[in-house]
């Protein structure tokens, strides 16, 4: 029986003209949220976003980038970690910042993970769960005997998503505190722009960069640390790792995870990471993120 996996590939086509027809889409929806929260905030939010195209490496912005980068993240501070109600879509609450909103509307317009669950689910990954965005919405749509756990690497995004699960009363859920590798033992990660969401792991060169030293482990750990011998879904979005550690997973795991939801980072990894799936009975779908 044919396994399936759902991934998520990098935009194709003009560069130009994805970037701002998903900006647009993205900016719309954030600014329905901020109208219903915090309402001085959707005259900014539109300056925010626009931070992000004119950073972007497919214009002949270079020599303002750190200008840009510098402007952003004085609008990220100054607007902080801040309660949201994620009206009009539900009934959540979640600590946000600016980041974290833009990703709630890109949720929201898509929608990919819950969609895939089924009401019979009874164990679900969330690997790279930031501050639980997916998480809550899959606990609150799976029955109370349901487990889902969320993964999440950085220690300050862990201490928020452990905030919103609370909030949300959810008893179905549990938070870990670390990272996801093809190997086990200790890793660091860094963050070169201050985005929550942005968090990799760091490279020698970039010894100027604030990091933090995590544990890590294999997804084959994960399953036994758990004491799980099948995962209805896993969810994978751990910033470009997703290909070594499906490398490092299968065929050994094949039978024990039934659907995976993997966020593709490098366009590149996309034919690699089909592949492999598919060798391993999983039927493959690729949408652009």
């Amino acid at each position: 029986m044919l396994n399936g996996v759902f991934a998520l590939s990098q935009d194709t086509g003009h560069p130009i003209l994805l970037l701002l027809r998903r900006r647009l889409a993205e900016l719309a929806t954030c600014e329905l949220l901020l109208f219903e929260n915090y309402p001085s905030w959707a005259l900014v939010m539109p300056f925010y976003l626009m931070s992000y195209i004119a950073d972007n490496s497919a214009l002949p912005l270079r020599p303002f980038r750190r200008i840009v980068r510098s402007i952003r993240a004085a609008i990220s501070q100054s607007f902080g970690l801040r309660l949201l109600a994620v009206r009009p879509f539900e009934t959540l609450r979640l600590y946000c910042d600016l980041d974290a909103i833009y990703h709630v509307a890109g949720e929201y317009m898509r929608g990919e993970t819950v969609h895939l669950l089924s009401p019979q689910d009874q164990v679900v990954l969330d690997l790279g769960a930031h501050y639980g965005l997916v998480s809550t919405k899959m606990a609150a749509s799976l029955s109370a005997s349901s487990r889902v756990i969320a993964v999440e690497a950085h220690p300050s995004n862990y201490t928020v998503l452990k905030r919103n699960l609370e909030l949300n009363h959810l008893t179905n859920v549990r938070a870990l505190n670390f990272a996801v590798a093809p190997h086990a033992g200790f890793t660091t990660i860094s963050n070169t722009d201050g985005i929550s969401t942005h968090y990799t792991l760091a490279k020698r060169s970039e010894k100027s960069v604030p990091a933090s030293r995590v544990p890590c482990y294999r997804l084959s750990d994960i399953l036994e640390l758990l004491d799980v011998d099948q995962v209805d879904l896993v969810k994978m979005d751990i910033e470009g790792l997703e290909l070594e550690v499906v490398q490092s997973s299968f065929p050994a795991l094949a039978s024990r995870i039934l659907k995976l939801d993997i966020e593709v980072h490098q366009f590149h990894d996309l034919a690699p990471m089909s592949d492999i799936l598919r060798s391993n009975g999983y039927a493959v779908w690729a949408k652009r993120a």
